[in-house]
Order: C-alpha cells, then sequence, then structure tokens
C-alpha cells in the first residue's frame, strides 16, 4: 500500500511538472485552485521563436551530455531574459525555444519587450561564440 501510494506521488509530481512547463502559471493557478481555467482572448501578442543555428551539426560533433549541458546553460539564461522582460516562456523543444508577450497579463508594450529580449538572447549567443 505504501509503495503505492509512493508510485502514485511521484506520478502526481511528474504531472505537475509537466502542465506546468506547458501552461501559463495563471493557467495552472486556475486549475489547481478553481478546477478549471478560463481560456481568454488576446487582441495583441508578440511570439518569439529562437532556434540555434547549425544546430544539428552541433549536435552530430558533441558529446550527449555535453549537448545538454549546454543547452541547459542557454536556456537558463533565456528564462532570466524573459523573466527580465515579463515574457511567459512557452516551450523548449530541442534547440527551440518559445516564448510570448502580452499573455497572460495584456499589455500594449509587449512588441518591444519581446524584441529587446530578443536582441539580449541574440547578445548573449554571439558573445559566447566570440569567447570560444
Amino acid at each position: 500500500m505504501r509503495l503505492q501510494l509512493e508510485n502514485l506521488t511521484r506520478e502526481k509530481e511528474k504531472s505537475d511538472r509537466l502542465v506546468a512547463e506547458l501552461m501559463p502559471e495563471k493557467t495552472v493557478a486556475d486549475l489547481r485552485n478553481k478546477g478549471k481555467a478560463r481560456w481568454d482572448k488576446y487582441e495583441r501578442a508578440t511570439v518569439l521563436f529562437s532556434d540555434i543555428q547549425g544546430f544539428t551539426r552541433i549536435a552530430e560533433e558533441m558529446n550527449p551530455e555535453a549537448l545538454i549541458d549546454e543547452l541547459d546553460k542557454f536556456f537558463f539564461h533565456f528564462d532570466s531574459v524573459v523573466e527580465k522582460y515579463n515574457i511567459e516562456k512557452i516551450k523548449t523543444i530541442g534547440d527551440a525555444y518559445m516564448a510570448a508577450g502580452g499573455i497572460p497579463e495584456k499589455n500594449s508594450t509587449n512588441p518591444i519587450e519581446v524584441v529587446l529580449a530578443a536582441l539580449e538572447m541574440q547578445g548573449y549567443m554571439q558573445n559566447l561564440k566570440a569567447t570560444r
């Protein structure tokens, strides 16, 4: 019985982490607190997509553990940038990073914030490339 409870607890934690990665914080909070979430319509949202140039070639040449460590480092920095500009991280898939401004909190300045975040991310990657 105790083993089953531990397994269920682990599975619930996995499920909670997955939901938190796939949905905006506000939506997750609504689901937890109210058992449902209201879906909003956004008239103005700006989406940021980032992709690492030459990633397939790089992935073929790198040790898998080192590759994952590098991606973690990039995405950790990207996470801090989107937080700085009040942008919502949507997801990462492989070397792709997706975020959006103007959600879940609507604002009229999100196009500018997303561009500034993208420029900061680009500068970070260029600095890394220059130091290698």
